[in-house]
């Protein structure tokens, strides 16, 4: 059996484990409920419902608000929301279906972390010079550092948000566009360095050589319009991909070599997939004044937060990814974290010197790796490539562009794939540098890999166990975060929905007790009391909800329900004509405002009411 063919069994065994490794250590997720974000994403936006909103987007703001979150981020992520349109269309909402896609995706993602280092070994940056492939060479590690590499990114605890979290697919869909992407580029730049066919003397196997040139360029086009593609996908599936272009930039100029002009025209097209982001986000309908400020907006994502305050406050957020990846302990759905807003706070500063130092090293690494001609130098770059990879990944949610929530661990789902590579690399770069002393460390650097992919994929089961039942995980969450209000709703809200109105009540009230302007635990609250036949507390939280800014027509049409169950009909149509002056074709206030002048023997008003019910809403209200 030849090398090759050895080699080509290896990785196909490699790739076997990889994915069954996947399969068992998320196992338990296949019916792991909708929680939080999949409620809003999923289960109540009629966007996934129909397929006809992908062929026909207009047709989409028929159905959601434009300032909702739905509306804000269906444009930027329309690959995400179709593929959930999908699961929809196949399964409803069977969540076996949904897990089933996201553990695919990771299990495909982990092979792709694998890939990307096989084809990194095969770039210039390794094959050029004295660099050769024997025992005790880098070379000879690849297949290790590939394998060890992708089991990590599939068995590590920071990954199951991105899995097991049905909505946030957006991120592990991504991340597989996005390394596509990047593999894609890699093999036409390792396709442009082979040396050119040349063609025989006349009368010679002319015909055959044409061929062969015609396709390994074939290939070698197809291979880059694959990478364009899969780029413009990325894009639209999630925000994070705007960093992908400056990745394959760092690629070109860290592994390949060649003229200047000819690697920039390869660029130029992937550079520019680059604009898909920010014309995606921006409102084409605001007047030309207006668009700089369209655009502050769109890189806010609705948060209140500063961008200088964002920014000191992710400092310390990155410091806490990076000790998740190596003590994966106390893990939260949502975190109670703190925002600074100075940069001198203790916390910031000594995460800010931290930082540096992580990225001041990157840059020192690189310098001494100038050289592509020894091997040592080879390892250096694709360590230093694992530090700026894990930066500029991590920037487009971690820097100066607020978000609603300044941490949450899917966000580290791409950035770790860099971040794996690197310490595994580095791990086998300090083992060849042992030469052969020190043997019985060489011995124990695999057994010791092993060992650590399997305690990461048990914590990975027993984390995903939590996942099991939203109470459960919300428990969970309170425990590590008691202070935060959002915990104490969202408990509230699945108790709520396992018809445990008492619990859901103590959920809602210790919601606006930590938060006393919280409108949606206000209104839940309102609900919860409204079912336990507590109608004057109920009122009273609805109007609550109006004082913070939350007036609209189906607040006032709750009081005027309400009302009609106290038996009070002229106080119910004194609020559902109110709901009336502000929504002129709101139908359920139609129709209890029928119900309110039926009881008070108003049949003629009563059946007008009905009819514009009727007329307005004829699926919901078709005997009135």
């Amino acid at each position: 059996m030849t090398e090759a063919s050895q080699k080509s069994g290896s990785r196909r065994l490699h790739y076997v484990m990889i994915a069954i490794l996947g399969i068992i250590i998320y196992s338990n997720t296949f019916n792991v409920p909708f929680i939080f974000d999949d409620l809003l994403y999923i289960v109540k936006t009629p966007v996934v419902t129909s397929l006809q909103y992908f062929t026909e987007p207009s047709k989409v703001w028929e159905v959601i608000q434009p300032d909702s979150l739905v509306g804000y981020t269906f444009n930027t992520r329309l690959i995400g929301f179709l593929t959930f349109a999908l699961n929809y269309k196949l399964h409803g909402l069977n969540v076996i279906g949904y897990h089933v896609f996201n553990i695919s995706i990771h299990i495909i993602n982990s092979l792709l972390v694998y890939w990307l280092v096989v084809l990194f070994y095969k770039t210039p940056c390794f094959t050029a010079g004295n660099i050769k492939n024997k025992p005790g060479n880098i070379l000879w590690f690849s297949n290790s550092i590939a394998l060890f590499s992708a089991l990590i990114f599939v068995a590590h605890p920071i990954q199951t948000q991105a899995v097991t979290y049905i909505s946030q697919r957006f991120a592990s869909l991504a991340t597989m566009f996005y390394l596509l992407a990047i593999i894609m580029y890699i093999k036409f730049r390792i396709m442009q360095n082979v040396p050119s066919l040349t063609l025989p003397p006349r009368g010679g196997g002319l015909e055959r050589d044409f061929s062969e040139l015609r396709t390994h360029r074939f290939k070698s086009i197809l291979w880059y319009l694959l990478s364009v593609v899969s780029a413009i996908l990325a894009m639209k599936t999630k925000e994070i991909a705007f960093t992908l272009p400056f990745i394959i930039v760092m690629c070109e100029f860290v592994f390949f070599d060649g003229k200047l002009k000819k690697r920039i025209l390869y660029l130029i097209p992937i550079l520019l997939t680059a604009l898909i982001i920010p014309v995606s986000l921006m409102d084409t309908n605001r007047p030309v004044d207006d668009l700089m400020a369209g655009v502050d907006e769109a890189t806010r994502a609705k948060s209140p937060i500063s961008r200088q305050d964002y920014l000191f406050t992710e400092f310390r957020v990155i410091v806490t990814y990076i000790r998740l990846i190596f003590f994966p302990i106390n893990q939260n759905l949502d975190y109670d974290y703190s925002v600074f807003r100075s940069f001198f706070t203790p916390d910031v500063f000594l995460s800010f010197l931290f930082l540096l130092a992580i990225l001041g090293s990157g840059f020192y690494i690189f310098y001494r790796s100038r050289n592509m001609a020894v091997a040592r130098n080879s390892e250096l770059r694709l360590i230093s490539f694992g530090i700026f990879w894990f930066f500029i990944t991590l920037s487009v949610e971690s820097s100066i562009i607020p978000t609603q929530d300044v941490i949450f661990e899917h966000r580290m789902y791409l950035p770790s794939a860099g971040l794996f590579i690197l310490l595994v690399t580095l791990v086998f770069y300090l083992l060849n540098r042992l030469e052969h002393k020190k043997s019985y460390i060489r011995k124990a650097v695999v057994p010791a890999l092993v060992l650590i992919t399997v305690a990461l994929s048990v914590t990975v089961y027993l984390r995903n166990a939590v996942w099991q039942d939203d109470i459960a995980l919300w428990k969970d969450v309170i425990s590590k975060s008691p202070g935060k209000a959002r915990a104490y709703h969202e408990i509230g809200v699945a108790y709520y929905n396992k018809g445990m109105i008492d619990e859901s009540i103590w959920g809602f009230e210790t919601a606006v007790k930590l938060s006393p302007n919280y409108v949606l635990a206000h209104s839940n609250l309102a609900a919860a009391y409204y079912k336990k036949g507590r109608f004057d507390d109920s009122i009273r939280e609805i109007r609550l909800t109006m004082m913070f800014g939350n007036e609209k027509a189906e607040s006032y049409c709750n009081i005027g329900a309400i009302y009609l169950k106290k038996g009070l009909p002229d106080k119910a149509v004194e609020n559902l004509r109110h709901a009336l002056i502000l929504n002129p074709s709101y139908a359920p206030a139609y129709h209890n405002l029928g119900i309110a002048y039926e009881s008070m023997g108003l049949k003629d008003e009563a059946m007008e009411n009905f009819s514009k019910a009727r007329i307005l809403a004829p699926d919901k209200y078709p005997n009135d």
